[in-house]
């Protein structure tokens, strides 16, 4: 897999773009990102104080719940839905797994050490996430479901946060 890093990405299209917009009913302040798992919603937060919480919506976003026991107010700055397995990207707590929808948050011990987990991609049997670490970006894989993590991109290449993770074909995108 070739990886590619970009400062900025620009899609150009053919024609203007349509979209309807609707705001939510409840929307939850400090929202950082989205995923969903089968029918269930779940949003991660981000507070100015450095916490945070995840909450999840069954009702296609009308009312949330926390759903964050683990997480003990962790910052969050992504979350993943792959599977069966949810995954949060937290400052300062590295990444938390959830095998139960959410309920409970767990630790992967090998990621506490780095400042924080800002995006997360699935390819084929890899699972990466773009890190910080002190003041240098980098993305780390997994084949093992997020129980083991190595760096991918050396620090070297990057400097401050990867923002957001793309594929396409078989190029890794990684905004920094």
């Amino acid at each position: 897999m070739r990886i590619i890093i970009l400062s900025a990405l620009l899609l150009c299209c053919s024609g203007p773009l349509q979209a309807q917009w609707v705001p939510a009913p409840n929307p939850p302040d400090g929202v950082t990102s989205l995923t969903k798992q089968g029918n269930v919603l779940f949003a991660g937060y981000a507070g100015l104080a450095g916490t945070g919480n995840i909450t999840k919506s069954m009702d296609e976003g009308q009312t949330w719940v926390r759903s964050d026991t683990g997480l003990d107010g962790a910052a969050v700055f992504s979350i993943f839905a792959d599977d069966s397995i949810l995954y949060a990207g937290t400052y300062s707590r590295g990444i938390l797994r959830s095998g139960d929808s959410g309920k409970n948050w767990i630790p992967v011990d090998s990621m506490h050490h780095y400042s924080s987990i800002n995006s997360f991609v699935r390819h084929g049997k890899y699972l990466y996430a773009g890190a910080l670490d002190v003041a240098f970006g980098l993305v780390i894989k997994s084949s093992d479901n997020g129980h083991h993590w190595k760096e991918t991109i050396k620090r070297d290449y990057l400097s401050g946060f990867v923002y957001s993770l793309v594929i396409n074909d078989s190029f890794l995108f990684a905004s920094a």
